[in-house]
């Protein structure tokens, strides 16, 4: 079998004497032999169309740990499934990333004291009962996962003839962002009877005061939506909070832009003699 010198083996697969060291070390493109008297390594000719694939696939940017599962992968259909999965989820990242850009590109581009203020306001809320779900999340999958969670509690109401409400809320007991993962809530309130599962919990909400704001289909997106979460917090400061902030998804929303009102942020109040 024909053998190259890793310094040819570099030059027709596009790998750099480093990467092929480092991809040598860690398992991933081993040599086909090295040699005990001088340690140079050499590469056999059918290793070539791995070494291309990996070139290409840290090219697009996919991690190691990507870059592996794809080429180890049992057959090519597999092959094809990783490599799809992990782009869906970075074209999602690309979004939010370039939507985090765009928002502070036009905080730079305009004065902040332009910026329409949002109106904070104060109401009380009577108890109700709610079944919820609790998932760990990361910021790249927090929408489909709260969708998701939703419409677990939703088949659960429905096949128990419990009536639900329009909205559902999700509660946010942790930070989520592209380096935690939480926890978050959702909640569906309900009325009627159901049991619990594995999954769903079901508890009573009391009743108290919350400081809320209004947002729009414009704001529900991230980072735009952090201007609702500042105002909120603006506005309670120095209260005495009672529980985890949360937003309150109050229609059945597509996802279409000029919905006036799609959700609250809203901030639970401790009750008048705990403050």
């Amino acid at each position: 079998m024909q053998e190259m010198t890793a310094g040819d083996f570099s030059r027709v697969t596009g790998l750099s004497p480093k990467a092929l060291r480092l991809y040598a070390d860690s398992g991933l493109l081993p040599p086909r032999r090295v040699d005990d008297r001088n340690g140079y390594r050499y590469y056999g000719e059918d290793q070539r169309g791995r070494a291309e694939q990996i070139t290409m696939l840290r090219r697009a940017g996919a991690p190691l740990a990507v870059v592996e599962s794809v080429v180890d992968a049992p057959d090519d259909s597999r092959s094809a499934e990783l490599l799809a999965g992990w782009w869906r989820h970075h074209e999602q990242l690309h979004h939010e990333q370039q939507n985090v850009v765009d928002h502070l590109l036009a905080r730079f581009a305009s004065a902040a004291e332009d910026e329409v203020a949002l109106e904070v306001r104060r109401r009380s809320v009577g108890e109700c009962t709610v079944a919820s779900v609790t998932r760990r999340v990361f910021q790249s999958e927090l929408v489909d996962t709260f969708i998701e969670a939703e419409r677990l509690v939703s088949d659960h109401l429905s096949a128990h003839d419990a009536t639900r409400t329009v909205e559902f809320w999700v509660i946010y007991h942790g930070v989520v962002s592209p380096d935690s993962d939480g926890p978050i809530e959702v909640c569906v309130p309900f009325e009627g009877i159901i049991p619990p599962t594995t999954e769903i919990t079901v508890r009573v909400e009391p009743a108290g005061e919350q400081l809320y704001t209004e947002i729009d289909a414009d704001l529900c997106a991230y980072p735009q939506i952090l201007r609702a979460y500042t105002a909120v917090a603006k506005a309670s400061h120095g209260l005495s909070l009672a529980g985890a902030v949360r937003e309150r998804y109050v229609a059945d929303w597509d996802g279409s832009p000029g919905v006036e009102h799609v959700a609250d942020i809203v901030q639970p109040l401790a009750p008048a003699h705990q403050r």
